[in-house]
Order: C-alpha cells, then structure tokens, then sequence
C-alpha cells in the first residue's frame, strides 16, 4: 500500500485526495505568517524612515573618515589631471525646430543602421542597392553610401558628439574618460517625441480605495518633499545613472564600463525601453601588471579614486545647476 508523507510534518496518509486537503491547512498557516512577516518588515521600513537628513549625513561622513584613515599610510602612486569645466547655460533648447533632419525617414533610419553596426561601403550599398529594388517610387535614400556618410558630417548635432579628457596618471600610463555632457545626454533623451510625451514633471498622487500607490517616482514622498521646496512653476527632473562593465569580443580579452542615464520623470514601463537609455560616456579601467599590483592596497585606491574622479566629472556641471534651469518646448517653458 503506497503511503504519502505531508512535507510540513509528520502525518502520514494513504490516500493522495487526504494529503491534499491536509496540505491546505498548513497553507493556511504560512499566509498567516508571511502576513504577519510583511508587517513587522512595513512597521520596520516606517521607522527608517522616520531617520532624519542630518543622521543620514553624520553617518556618510563618518564613512568617508574611516576611507580615509585607512589611505593615510598606503603610497600613492597616481596623480589626477583637472579637466576643463563645462561652459553654464541657463536653457535647455528641445524644440523640434532647433533638431536636425534627414531628407526622410527612411534615409535616418539606413544611415542609423550604418554606424550602429559600423558597416563598410561595399556591405552598405549592397544593401542599399536591395533597399531600393523594395521600396516604394517616393521614398527617398541616399544615392551611394559615400554620399549618405557626407550628408551626415555636414549635419552638425553637437550635443551627440564625445570627448574626451585625460583624468588619471598611474604608473606613468594616463587614464582617458571618453564622455559626453551630461546636459547634451539629457537633451538627446528629451528630444524623442514619444519619449517626453510619457514625461511627467510634477508630483502626482495616488490613491485607491483609500490607500496611497507608489506606481512609479514622481507618486513618491521623496517627490512630493522636493516639489513642495521648490519655487513655483519650478519642477523636478530625477536623473538617473546606471553602469557594468561588459566585454567586446567574445574572448572576453577587452572590456568596457559604459555609463547610461535615463530619466526618473518617465513612466517606467517606457523608460524599460533600449532608447530610454543614453550612453553618457565609458569609465576608464585600472590596468594591473600582475595579480601582486593588483591586490595592493596603493592599487585599490587608486581604482577607488578613478572611478569616484570620473562620475564627478560627469556630474559636475548637473550638480552646479543649484538654481535650476530652463527647458524650452515647443508648448513653451517646463
């Protein structure tokens, strides 16, 4: 006769029908529990939040005493280069007017899917070739790949162009940041229609059946304590920065840490999109001669130095603006 254990405890049955329905008991205890769980963790998360600004700050600042306490006897061996600060400007110019165009559509999109893929001549103009015989009478491609490549160095889009700055000297080997200001980055993200007509740059709250949502930033308190601080007809713009490195070839030889920004202000099931996401530059990577550099300590300071020198460049200029700025649409100012 086949018996059947409950996994809880200890019962045994004979029949499948009765362990089944035994089962359903215990069910019923552990939704109990992980009800009582969930609020003891919201009981919890209220109390957190009750810690005010100036703990939060003392803590951080008695982190960064510990960091450097523990640099104090370590050699440096690296040297930071300043870089030129970024000029300030009081606007930010996203009218459709002031963005340039391709004589069509169609004619953007091939010349999109050259330097995304970073196609030769002869492999792009087979491909165009094949393009035309399919495409309707009307629209508009560039007669060769060679033209269409003139065509895109006479369009001037400034805010898409990199630089490229040295920020590190280590070992006598100098550390580049390739980048681009973090304003231009915005102003690209902005530029997409569709994507500033899923915007929001006020506060909205929500709520159902008398309870509070938290669907998304802006329906958070953060939002609504900064909103309120803020002057009227000023708004929030929550920047948001996300990095990893990644390899190039396949190999896994030669890699990369690209940096993106996207925006807090768009409705997150839009900004889960690859064109809600910009690349704003490439963080440089320490070189190691050998596994014995590399586990020293002067070798993880200077990593730690590189990386937190590289986002403060990249944010310095947002992190100037404390007086806000302009963002001109066509509908008028935000």
């Amino acid at each position: 006769m086949a018996i059947y254990s409950c996994p809880h405890c200890e019962r045994v049955f004979s029949r499948r029908a009765s362990l089944r329905n035994h089962v359903k008991t215990h069910d019923d205890i552990i939704d109990k529990v992980l009800r009582e769980i969930a609020e003891e963790v919201e009981h919890e998360q209220e109390e957190v939040e009750e810690v005010s600004y100036e703990e939060e700050e003392e803590e951080e600042e008695k982190e960064e005493e510990e960091v450097i306490d523990e640099s104090r006897d370590i050699e440096i061996e690296y040297s930071l280069i300043d870089v030129e600060p970024i000029l300030t400007f009081e606007s930010l110019d996203i009218r459709v007017t002031n963005i340039p165009e391709f004589p069509s559509e169609e004619f953007g999109n091939f010349m999109e899917l050259l330097t995304k893929w970073n196609l030769s001549d002869a492999c792009g103009n087979d491909i165009l070739k094949f393009s035309k015989k399919i495409c309707r009478d009307n629209v508009i491609l560039p007669t060769s790949v060679k033209k269409g490549r003139q065509l895109l160095d006479q369009i001037v889009v400034p805010h898409i162009s990199f630089k490229k700055a040295p920020i590190m000297t280590y070992k006598q080997e100098t550390y580049y940041l390739h980048y681009r200001p973090i304003f231009d980055v915005i102003k690209e993200l902005l530029s997409n229609k569709d994507i500033f007509a899923h915007c929001t740059f006020k506060f909205t709250l929500l709520n159902h059946n008398g309870e509070r949502i938290y669907n998304e930033q802006y329906n958070g308190q953060w939002w609504e304590r900064v909103q309120k601080s803020l002057p009227n007809g000023a708004n929030v713009l929550s920047v948001i920065l996300y990095s990893d490195a990644t390899t190039r070839d396949h190999l896994g030889k030669t890699s990369e840490h690209p940096i993106y920004l996207t925006l807090g202000n768009i409705v997150s099931w839009r900004r889960n999109r690859p064109d809600a996401k910009i690349l704003l530059g490439y963080l440089p990577i320490l070189k190691a001669k050998d596994i014995s550099q590399k586990r020293s300590k002067s070798f993880r300071l200077a990593k730690r130095v590189l990386y937190q020198y590289a986002l403060n460049i990249l944010t310095r200029s947002l992190l100037d603006y404390n007086g806000g700025f302009d963002l001109q649409t066509d509908n008028g100012i935000k």
